[in-house]
């Protein structure tokens, strides 16, 4: 049974009967059937459609998608529990920030609450088969209870939140719901297995709890059961995919005291079915012609070509019945997947007390090791190189439920003395793994190799130190320290200045260097036809008696009305020149114009163009978008400055 799960899908891309139409029959064809898939509009609307139909389904549109399309999420659950939403997301706040929690009221809330289940779908758009099956679970659970710009690596974004559909799904995690359980469905390549569950793979990560590894393991192992009892094939556990790294949103979950767990199918080519050459039970294949296999689904290749076939034909304990070849439909996803969710629903029923004490006792016990120091805190002192990057930094780490204070006084610590407004993290806090982990450097266990064997290679990313990797300065304090502290409900964005001379100032401003949006500054300004240029020596601003180091910026024909605004805005300090300071500047400048940046998009997936095209367009650099056809043609020196490969 499962009346005591409250589950969330959260999906990104009216009628007046009462009875909800059956997929099928809404889409006009069966879900999954070769070549056919419903349509964004049609999954938004058959949701709706649910929720006028059902009084257990409820839709909340969290946010438009980066292509502007809806990115909803729907509530389901018993009508009871969703006449008390409010009392039920209160309760998960306080388990998940149980500073003032006794244990007697957290039994209480164990006994009455249903353990919350996030189920994100379709996070890379050419994984479609989990949105097409949600069709069917709804459709199930109702009565009774690619990317713009950074393509396949919108999921290893949860670290920087840069995107809008990362910062929607931490929002209801982190935010809105803390979800005990998060479940984001994938799609992977399609020549081995047909899906891979929890349990992950070494190396673990030393910064996680045993305790959050194991109830995920406990889960998947849910799946696996469900997916053999049913006689499929293919099924595999403990591949791949690794404990160790942030990145992906299901696995800043283990830092957060909560189970994330990640499932990869077997690709189609999207609704197209695969053909793949049959192969022997512990017999390798003979080496065959290669077929072009892209990522998902063996694209780039002729598809009227099967693929070659398996190679891992070995039957083992966590690959107990190899997939051997054959033909591989988008229904197969369908119902797989299916399997594996309402396994995974009855599972979290089943032990819903179990994972609701853990959840509690975890977040007691992160605030208890934090208490005893060795870190106690880390310090972000106030005054800093770049304040917007520190800004960003802090935020980010807000917006993932970390709690940061600020300095009321000025203080000591670990013997190195901080000015008041300095930015402190405490390690005393519910997800202290989750700051330790980002703001400390990594060390990659590499497992020794085997003599003459070459070392294993890392799945994926081994470092995401934020502070370095932003130029930030976050302090590591081991020994507890005492001082006034300010919660922030919020980060205060950085106060920018601008200060004009009281009389006879000359038409320049001087704009201190260091900050990364000093180049968003300069950008606005060349558009709107303003004299900037770099200082390529020290800069004497009488007006504040301030010394600006060489690489200030040197803005002429902006008038101060219009600069200070954006100089505000964007967090930046300067002040105007007087005619001796202008004087002085002279053969001391280098004059700056807009650059002309050719960045080349390749017809395959590139995710580093992706990044860079994104990274261009925050700090509204004009560039223009070359082809093979750009290239080819030349003479690229007479129309850019520089060509971004």
């Amino acid at each position: 049974m499962l009346r005591c799960t409250a589950i969330f899908l959260l999906l990104s891309a009216c009628v007046a009967a009462q009875e909800l139409p059956t997929p099928e029959n809404y889409l006009g064809f069966r879900v999954g059937t070769d070549k056919k898939l419903a349509r964004w509009d049609q999954v938004v609307e058959y949701m709706r459609m649910a929720e006028k139909a059902s009084d257990r389904v409820r839709v909340t549109d969290l946010d438009k998608s980066t292509m502007g399309n809806p990115f909803i999420l729907l509530t389901i659950s018993s009508p009871k529990n969703l006449a008390r939403l409010a009392e039920i997301q209160a309760d998960q706040r306080k388990l998940a920030y149980p500073y003032s929690l006794d244990e007697k009221s957290a039994e209480g809330i164990f006994e009455k609450n249903p353990v919350v289940v996030l189920i994100t779908m379709t996070i890379h758009s050419s994984e479609v088969g989990s949105t097409q099956m949600s069709l069917e679970l709804v459709h199930r659970l109702a009565p009774w209870l690619y990317h713009k710009y950074v393509g396949h690596d919108d999921n290893r974004d949860a670290f920087m939140l840069t995107q809008i559909e990362t910062r929607n799904v931490i929002r209801v995690l982190y935010r809105d719901w803390f979800p005990l359980i998060f479940l984001d469905e994938h799609q992977m390549g399609s020549g081995g297995a047909r899906i891979f569950v929890p349990p992950f793979s070494d190396p673990i990560n030393l910064n996680q709890d045993p305790l959050v590894r194991a109830q995920s393991s406990l889960l998947g192992m849910y799946m696996f059961n469900a997916l053999n009892a049913a006689g499929y094939e293919g099924v595999e556990y403990g591949q791949g995919y690794p404990w160790w790294y942030q990145g992906p949103a299901k696995n800043g979950a283990w830092w957060h005291n909560m189970v994330g767990l990640l499932t990869e199918v077997a690709s189609a080519r999207l609704a197209s079915p695969i053909e793949q050459q049959r192969a022997q039970l512990y017999q390798a294949p003979r080496p065959a012609a290669p077929a072009a296999e892209g990522a998902p689904g063996g694209g780039g290749g002729d598809p009227r070509r099967p693929l070659p076939p398996p190679t891992d034909t070995w039957a083992r304990t966590e690959y107990p019945k190899p997939w051997l070849g054959g033909t591989w439909r988008l229904r197969d996803i369908v119902d797989y997947e299916l399997v594996i969710t309402y396994a995974l629903l009855e599972g979290a029923a089943a032990n819903r007390v179990m994972f609701q004490r853990n959840f509690y006792n975890l977040n007691r016990k992160a605030i208890e090791t934090g208490q005893k120091g060795d870190p106690f805190a880390y310090i972000v002192p106030l005054s800093q190189h770049d304040a917007g990057a520190t800004w960003k930094l802090l935020e980010v780490l807000d917006l993932t439920g970390i709690e940061i204070y600020r300095s009321k006084s000025a203080f000591e610590a670990d013997g190195k003395k901080y000015e008041a407004g300095s930015y402190v993290i405490p390690m005393a806090q519910p997800f202290r793994a989750y700051a330790k982990d980002i703001l400390e450097p990594q060390k990659y266990p590499m497992k020794p190799a085997a003599p003459g064997q070459a070392p294993e290679r890392p799945y994926d990313v081994t470092g995401w130190t934020l502070p370095l990797q932003m130029g930030v300065a976050a302090i590591k304090v081991d020994k507890p320290f005492d001082t006034p502290l300010e919660k922030l409900s919020a980060i205060p964005r950085p106060q920018g200045d601008l200060v004009a001379a009281k009389r006879g100032g000359a038409p320049s401003f001087v704009i201190a260097p260091g900050d990364n949006n000093t180049a968003l500054l300069a950008n606005r300004l060349l558009k709107a036809g303003a004299d900037i240029s770099w200082a390529t020596d020290n800069v004497q601003a009488s007006t504040r008696g301030w010394r600006y180091p060489p690489g200030s910026l040197i803005v002429r024909n902006a008038g101060f009305e219009k600069l200070r605004p954006l100089v505000v805005e964007l967090g930046l300090t300067g002040g105007q020149l007087m005619p001796a300071d202008e004087a002085a500047l002279r053969g001391n400048l280098l004059r700056l114009r807009a650059p002309h940046i050719g960045l080349y998009q390749p017809w395959v997936a590139n995710m580093d163009e992706g990044w860079t095209r994104w990274l261009l367009e925050q700090y509204e650099f004009p560039y223009t978008s070359l082809h093979n056809d750009d290239i080819r043609a030349g003479k690229l020196a007479e129309k850019y400055d520089v060509v971004v490969f």
